[in-house]
């Protein structure tokens, strides 16, 4: 399909990270998200890291430290924790990706840490995009990852509409964020 054909490309010379913001098949995500305010790829990227740690939590994988980072960052979303123990608690997510060899938890682990780091500026939102379909490729292999991407694709985007009506419920924010 001529939308992944730059995935393909990354995927034949071993790129690590198979998407990127001009990828042609999240053209209109990265569109939506460009229109879409802060506190809503927040609550986006939220719901979006728990169902991934959902996910490894099922497939047998848990570690303390995301959970505590999700914690802290939703905590600091509502100002009740400073960026830097955030910050630090995003980092060692980064860091237990260095400690296993699966390319897809891999990307799995780096999309939990760049749906985290949203609380600091919207543009990681993407990030978390970028790592979770890279693993869906990593899954499924080069030839046969379409319909899982275009599926993940079409549920980011519903999550997005959908947490655009939620906006309203939610008025625990970080005065940086008000």
């Amino acid at each position: 399909m001529e939308k992944f054909l730059d995935v393909r490309e990354k995927y034949k010379r071993k790129n690590l990270i198979l998407f990127n913001q001009n990828s042609l098949s999240i053209e209109a995500l990265n569109d939506s998200f460009n229109k879409t305010n802060h506190k809503v790829l927040i609550l986006w990227a939220f719901k979006n890291v728990d169902r991934i740690y959902q996910e490894l939590k099922n497939n047998n994988f848990d570690d303390e430290r995301i959970k505590e980072a999700i914690l802290l960052c939703k905590r600091w979303k509502e100002g009740l924790v400073k960026m830097k123990e955030a910050k630090t608690s995003i980092l060692k997510v980064h860091a237990i990706a260095k400690e296993v060899d699966s390319l897809e938890l891999i990307a799995l682990l780096h999309a939990i840490a760049q749906g985290l780091s949203t609380v600091h500026v919207k543009t990681h939102a993407i990030g978390l995009v970028l790592y979770e379909l890279t693993a869906i490729v990593r899954k499924y292999g080069i030839d046969d990852f379409y319909l899982q991407v275009d599926s993940r694709i079409t549920n980011y985007i519903s999550d997005l509409k959908e947490v655009k009506m939620e906006l309203d419920k939610d008025n625990n924010w970080a005065s940086f964020l008000k």
